[in-house]
């Protein structure tokens, strides 16, 4: 019997949840580390007299979807992060030189994905193993600028799950999925603005998002969920960097700042990446001094009902 060892995951929006688009509607992701989405069986115990010591009889309840999709992003794959964090835009512009512009704004309806990976042996001739996911609803993401590299985990919740041992199993024929031709958004690409001057003094700049899911059961269901509902949109994150009196004087008397982070591609400068943060709320501290270290600062900071969040993906891509 040979190792496996993952070989390649796809991921499809689905036009109606939990049915898996056509073959061709599904993406090749640059996924970073493990594809981590598990089914976990859920059990109960019969508590009832049997006159032994023997342990009472386990039976299976309910299944449950989970886990988290790990993918560096490039100016292409970002847009599945913000999609299915934020919700996929009513409108994409056509800007008649070859890119395209998409806004990103939370909404109510957020989209479900199927996702399909495969193992296949490192040696022998076993055939490969699928696991198929439908259902799926991204929870939340989160970015870490300080990273060399965007890398977005996104964490998933809910759907059913299916693989190659179930009877009548299919799996998505991946040589016929879309493999996009992207660039790597780097944080060399970045500059970041508070107000409306650049800023040149941080270091890290992180942001998460939360879409607050919880799942939905109802008797007659079956094992798995019957769906997801979305509660209050969270956005939140951190700012760190070298001390700044000014900005510190900022926070005490305000409280609030914009922040305006933008990625471009060196390759191609009218493709960019613009992540607009208006009115969060910063939450003010100081940073104890060090004896032989220079003096930092860092504040988190939080979206709520006076702030505007949006992230503006141009990019080649006319259709997802």
């Amino acid at each position: 019997m040979s190792n496996f060892n993952l070989k390649s995951v796809i991921l499809g929006v689905e036009a109606t949840r939990g049915t898996p688009p056509a073959a061709t509607s599904f993406y090749k992701l640059p996924i970073s580390g493990d594809i981590g989405l598990v089914t976990t069986a859920n059990s109960g115990s019969n508590n009832v007299l049997h006159g032994t010591r023997i342990a009472n009889e386990e039976y299976l309840t309910t299944k449950q979807v989970s886990g988290t999709i790990a993918i560096s992003a490039g100016y292409s794959s970002i847009y599945f992060p913000l999609a299915l964090g934020l919700g996929i835009p009513a409108t994409v512009t056509d800007n008649t030189d070859g890119t395209y512009t998409r806004v990103f704004t939370p909404q109510d309806c957020i989209p479900t994905v199927s996702v399909q990976s495969e193992i296949t042996p490192q040696c022998g001739v076993e055939p490969a193993f699928y696991d198929l996911y439908s259902g799926v609803a991204i929870d939340g993401w989160n970015i870490n600028i300080q990273d060399e590299k965007l890398q977005v985990p996104m964490t998933a919740k809910g759907g059913t799950s299916t693989d190659s041992n179930d009877a009548g199993f299919t799996a998505i024929d991946e040589t016929q999925a879309v493999v996009l031709t992207d660039n790597s958004i780097r944080k060399a690409h970045s500059a970041l603005k508070k107000g409306a001057s650049t800023y040149n003094l941080s270091n890290a700049f992180t942001l998460q998002i939360g879409n607050s899911a919880a799942e939905v059961w109802y008797i007659g269901d079956g094992e798995y969920p019957k769906g997801l509902d979305f509660g209050l949109f969270t956005m939140s994150g951190s700012i760190s960097g070298a001390f700044d009196k000014t900005f510190l004087g900022e926070v005490k008397t305000n409280g609030r700042a914009d922040f305006e982070i933008t990625f471009t591609n060196p390759a191609n400068p009218l493709v960019k990446l613009v992540l607009t943060l208006t009115n969060v709320f910063i939450k003010y501290k100081t940073d104890p001094y060090k004896i032989g270290e220079k003096a930092t600062l860092s504040f988190d900071w939080v979206a709520d009902i006076h702030s505007t969040v949006s992230a503006t993906l141009t990019n080649t891509v006319k259709t997802y």
